[in-house]
Protein backbone atom coordinates (compact mmCIF):
# COMPACT_ATOMS: atom_id res chain seq x y z
CA UNK A 1 0.00 0.00 0.00
CA UNK A 2 1.28 3.01 -1.23
CA UNK A 3 -0.48 5.98 0.71
CA UNK A 4 1.19 9.10 1.21
CA UNK A 5 -0.75 9.60 4.74
CA UNK A 6 0.89 6.59 6.16
CA UNK A 7 4.63 7.03 6.79
CA UNK A 8 6.79 4.17 7.94
CA UNK A 9 8.87 4.71 11.35
CA UNK A 10 12.21 2.64 12.56
CA UNK A 11 13.97 2.97 15.27
CA UNK A 12 16.87 1.51 16.34
CA UNK A 13 19.28 1.90 19.59
CA UNK A 14 22.09 0.09 21.06
CA UNK A 15 20.02 -1.44 24.39
CA UNK A 16 16.13 -1.55 25.49
CA UNK A 17 15.22 1.47 27.48
CA UNK A 18 12.51 2.33 29.97
CA UNK A 19 10.65 5.44 30.33
CA UNK A 20 8.18 5.93 33.24
CA UNK A 21 5.36 8.30 32.11
CA UNK A 22 4.28 9.51 36.01
CA UNK A 23 1.10 11.30 34.69
CA UNK A 24 -0.33 8.20 33.64
CA UNK A 25 1.19 5.67 36.49
CA UNK A 26 3.24 3.31 33.90
CA UNK A 27 6.51 2.10 32.82
CA UNK A 28 6.93 1.87 28.70
CA UNK A 29 9.96 -0.49 27.58
CA UNK A 30 11.25 -0.04 24.18
CA UNK A 31 13.26 -2.59 22.59
CA UNK A 32 16.38 -2.15 20.54
CA UNK A 33 14.21 -1.48 17.49
CA UNK A 34 11.10 -0.16 17.06
CA UNK A 35 8.81 -0.15 14.08
CA UNK A 36 5.42 1.05 12.77
CA UNK A 37 3.48 3.16 10.75
CA UNK A 38 2.29 6.78 11.56
CA UNK A 39 -1.08 8.30 10.03
CA UNK A 40 -2.79 11.04 11.55
CA UNK A 41 -3.58 11.14 14.82
CA UNK A 42 -2.66 7.27 15.01
CA UNK A 43 0.38 5.13 14.97
CA UNK A 44 -0.62 1.18 13.56
CA UNK A 45 1.47 -2.13 13.70
CA UNK A 46 3.66 -0.99 16.20
CA UNK A 47 6.82 -3.16 17.17
CA UNK A 48 8.93 -3.07 20.15
CA UNK A 49 7.10 -1.37 22.25
CA UNK A 50 5.56 -2.85 25.81
CA UNK A 51 4.02 -1.32 28.80
CA UNK A 52 3.92 -2.78 32.56
CA UNK A 53 0.54 -3.96 33.47
CA UNK A 54 0.60 -5.09 37.23
CA UNK A 55 2.93 -7.68 37.15
CA UNK A 56 3.66 -8.30 33.20
CA UNK A 57 4.95 -6.68 30.07
CA UNK A 58 2.09 -6.11 27.87
CA UNK A 59 2.88 -5.44 23.87
CA UNK A 60 0.79 -3.16 21.88
CA UNK A 61 0.16 -2.23 18.71
CA UNK A 62 -1.67 0.74 17.85
CA UNK A 63 -1.66 4.04 19.50
CA UNK A 64 -4.34 6.78 18.79
CA UNK A 65 -6.41 9.71 19.68
CA UNK A 66 -9.92 9.42 18.64
CA UNK A 67 -10.88 13.20 20.04
CA UNK A 68 -8.83 15.76 20.12
CA UNK A 69 -10.88 18.31 22.09
CA UNK A 70 -10.39 15.59 25.36
CA UNK A 71 -6.63 14.85 24.93
CA UNK A 72 -7.64 11.59 25.34
CA UNK A 73 -4.88 8.70 24.22
CA UNK A 74 -5.77 4.71 23.77
CA UNK A 75 -3.43 2.02 23.34
CA UNK A 76 -4.56 -0.97 22.06
CA UNK A 77 -2.73 -4.78 21.63
CA UNK A 78 -2.65 -6.76 19.05
CA UNK A 79 -5.91 -8.55 20.46
CA UNK A 80 -7.63 -5.51 20.29
CA UNK A 81 -7.99 -5.00 23.83
CA UNK A 82 -7.06 -1.14 24.50
CA UNK A 83 -6.76 0.90 27.68
CA UNK A 84 -7.64 5.06 27.50
CA UNK A 85 -6.05 7.69 29.51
Amino acid sequence: MNDRRQRGIWLKQKRKKEHRFRLIGRTVSYDTEVMGFMEEHRMRRLTGVKSKELLIWVSFSEVYIDDLGFGKITFANPTRISKTF
